[in-house]
């Protein structure tokens, strides 16, 4: 879509357990069954404490065995009564090769957990002990509901004694209850976050994702596909063409009356994010562009459009119009292209003798070659500008994206926007985008909508400048005696016992 029509829709539900209750009395509802609760053990002659970490190794005091011996044996007769290693780090970002081994912050807490319990499980007193471990990463916190996501400074790990007990289940007669469970999947520092929330240019959806990284990836793999993506924040030179075919219309009389053909425009712009809506202007040939057109044709959101010129004969043997085209933004501004010619000629009917060096002899040659063309021809205006007047304010950059090797049978979208491709597999394409951040799709397709697809992230900076230059200086001293200044004159360009020569060039471009 464009970038105008694009929105976000944000859906909220919820499960209602009552609608799915059946609309006949069940006589024998089932046994709902026993529910198992987790329970942390609290020694009353003192807490179990935390133990610090020293370049990712457990700090373990003397007797810490011991005393989670005796915290196991005060809960021997509970259910599942086991150890459990949490590990928590604290609040700093993870370096590329950390994040490349553990995966994010949770992963790397949960592999010094593990590391801690087996290096206390070798204790004799715990060696047949049941264990768990489990990483929460930075959020230190016991109660995240009344204390909120607390981000500790240091790492540790918290060892506790647990159990297991049966919940207290509330009887809801006629209810059936299903609880729903969400799986956690931990969040990869290179992961693409498709859309992004950003205030004042800083994003706050997902402000550990390195962009950098990201876009690295990106273009590598456009590389590796042969397709060469390049975008300039100082370049935003617009282009405005039009085609039609055929260019020669051929007016045929059958039956009652004249019957014309087809005519076909296609449209061609690299500021489509700019443009509105666009339309075909038809006039006479002597007539001036700023009367009121003949025709009025609407161009569609493809850049398509047709005319079947009036079922009236031409007058003559030829009658030479020219057309033009219009397109407009939000705010009524315009731009226009130049006039083409387009031509309507009276095609000979059976037995019709055409008297040799007449004016149409030329003109129907030139016709009937227009008319035999291929319907490519509507692409002889991609990548032309035939500009010659323009009113819509435009600003931003520009992106460049041009490839080769693309397979038979396969289509190009780039920002949307389908590209054409020559019979040998290249392809080019431009795009004029407004100043902020933007996130272009190139992608590849078969037939079926199967292919590769690349998202690239980059942003128009509203102030930019870009400056080169060179400076060259030379400086002398001389030394003489006698009667110098005589031979010197008064109008000497320098002074004789020192000079001075050099030259700046310089070359500025930019955008304030």
């Amino acid at each position: 879509g464009r970038t105008l029509n694009r929105r976000v829709e944000v859906e909220f539900w919820y499960d209602d357990p009552l609608q799915e209750l059946p609309d006949e009395p069940e006589l024998c509802p089932g046994d709902v069954g026993e529910e198992m609760v987790t329970k942390v053990y609290d020694p009353p002659w003192g807490s179990i404490p935390t133990l610090e970490l020293a370049n990712g190794q457990p700090i373990i005091p003397p007797g810490y065995a011991a005393n989670l011996h005796r915290a196991l044996t005060d809960v021997v007769d509970r259910t599942n009564a086991r150890l459990r290693f949490i590990g928590y780090t604290k609040n700093e970002r993870l370096d590329r090769r950390t994040a490349s081994v553990y995966g994010d912050d949770i992963g790397l807490s949960a592999a010094r957990a593990r590391r801690t319990m087996d290096i206390v499980k070798q204790d004799p007193l715990l060696s047949s002990a049941r264990s768990e471990h489990e990483g929460r990463g930075y959020v230190q916190s016991d109660d995240v509901v009344n204390a909120g996501f607390i981000q500790g400074e240091e790492s540790f790990v918290r060892v506790q004694v647990v159990y297991d007990e049966p919940a207290p289940l509330d009887d809801y007669e006629g209810v059936d209850i299903t609880p729903i469970t969400r799986e956690l999947r931990p969040k990869s520092p290179y992961e693409l976050n498709v859309m992004r929330i950003t205030v004042d240019g800083k994003p706050i959806d997902d402000p550990g994702r390195s962009a950098a990284d990201v876009q690295r990836c990106t273009d590598v793999a456009l590389d590796d596909a042969r397709v060469q993506f390049r975008f300039d924040n100082l370049e935003s030179r617009r282009r405005l063409s039009v085609a039609a075919h055929p260019a020669a219309v051929a007016v045929s009389h059958l039956g009652d009356g004249p019957v014309a053909s087809l005519v076909r425009f296609r449209m061609y712009n690299n500021y489509s994010s700019f443009i509105e809506r666009a339309e075909i202007r038809i006039f006479e040939q002597q007539q001036s562009l700023q009367a009121m057109p003949l025709e009025i044709i609407a161009v569609d959101d493809a850049g398509l459009a047709e005319w079947q010129p009036a079922a009236e004969s031409p007058g003559g043997p030829v009658r030479e119009l020219k057309y033009l085209l219009r397109a407009y933004d939000s705010k009524g501004n315009f731009d226009e292209t130049d006039a083409r010619p387009l031509w309507l000629y009276r095609e000979p009917s059976a037995g019709e003798v055409v008297t040799p060096g007449l004016r149409q002899s030329a003109d129907d040659a030139e016709a009937a070659a227009a008319v035999a063309a291929p319907p490519r021809e509507l692409l002889a205006a991609y990548g032309e500008s035939d500009l010659a007047h323009h009113q819509i304010p435009v600003d931003g950059g520009t992106v460049k994206v041009q490839g080769s090797g693309i397979p038979a049978d396969h289509t190009v979208w780039v920002a949307g926007r389908q590209v054409p491709v020559d019979p040998q597999g290249n392809f080019a394409a431009e795009e004029i985008l407004s100043a902020g951040a933007h996130t272009v799709e190139v992608a590849v397709l078969d037939d079926a909508g199967n292919g590769s697809l690349y998202l690239r992230d980059l942003e128009f900076k509203r102030t930019d400048l870009f400056y080169v230059g060179i400076a060259e200086v030379t400086l002398s001293e001389n030394r003489a005696s006698g009667p110098l200044d005589l031979l010197q004159g008064e109008n000497a360009p320098q002074p004789y016992d020192s000079s001075m020569d050099g030259r700046l060039a310089f070359y500025v471009n930019g955008k304030v």
